[in-house]
């Protein structure tokens, strides 16, 4: 069983949302995980991510004063934002607000957010932008949930293709195929026959060793696939190496045989 196989036009994998205890105990997402495309293939059922430029993909919930809101009494706050490359906030400000004391709790959180900045169709190409955020927040049973909805995107601001690392392309690196050969399947996925598809970007300084790897628009994975991944991405090795520092892009597909 070859544990993962490079392809293509690479999926994101389908990330889940966590939630932050607050002061006021454990406070919940409404959303829990990113709703996912569930695509049943022979003997097996694969989980995307949605490629939707904007989504949150990794959301924590304000941590608000105990007496911030009243059973039954919600809030809502309209943030505008840049994002990075990686889908990290960089820059933020509340432009609307219902509570204006609470501004500072929310941005504050929001800024810790990630969001998918690719999608599926050309997953190698990042974009940094500015958007809006509407984010809700409601006291329930004690308790404090959050109703999200996707970012508008304002304005796209920087588009970067990173070259695919593939064989016998630039950028060249001769242990790819041994290194994806090696790759350990995560045991959850096996055992519940789920199949994924990811990328990763990778770093390659300039001595042609992996400085740092992370996925595209996934934060956080149940089945382990991105964990996986990028323990091998960091295996690999460009020769010859770069002259300067350089991000490429490493389509991976889990799948069961």
């Amino acid at each position: 069983m070859n544990a993962a196989e490079l392809i293509g036009p690479a999926r994101p994998l389908c990330a889940a949302l966590v939630p932050l205890c607050a002061a006021n105990g454990c406070a919940q997402v409404d959303e829990p995980r990113a709703p996912a495309t569930a695509l049943k293939v022979p003997g097996a059922t694969r989980v995307d991510l949605p490629d939707v430029l904007g989504k949150p993909v990794l959301v924590v919930t304000p941590e608000l004063p105990h007496d911030a809101l009243a059973e039954g009494e919600a809030a809502s706050f309209e943030v505008e934002f840049t994002v990075d490359l990686r889908g990290r906030v960089s820059t933020s400000g509340v432009v609307s607000s219902t509570h204006p004391a609470l501004d500072r709790y929310v941005l504050a959180s929001h800024r810790d957010w990630l969001y998918a900045v690719a999608t599926r169709a050309d997953l190698c190409a990042t974009r940094r932008f500015r958007a809006r955020q509407r984010i809700e927040i409601t006291r329930r049973d004690g308790k404090l949930s959050s109703a999200l909805s996707v970012a508008e995107v304002l304005e796209v601001l920087q588009r970067v293709d990173r070259p695919k690392i593939d064989e016998g392309t630039a950028p060249r690196v001769p242990n790819y195929r041994r290194v994806m050969n090696d790759i350990v399947y995560p045991t959850a996925a096996l055992r519940q026959r789920v199949e994924g598809r990811l990328a990763l970007l990778v770093e390659f300084d300039a001595d042609g060793r992996v400085s740092d790897a992370y996925p595209v628009n996934a934060a956080y994975d149940e089945w382990g696939f991105a964990h996986a991944a990028i323990a091998a991405a960091r295996r690999l090795r460009m020769d010859p190496p770069p002259e300067e520092r350089l991000i490429a892009c490493l389509p991976v597909m889990f799948l069961i045989r």
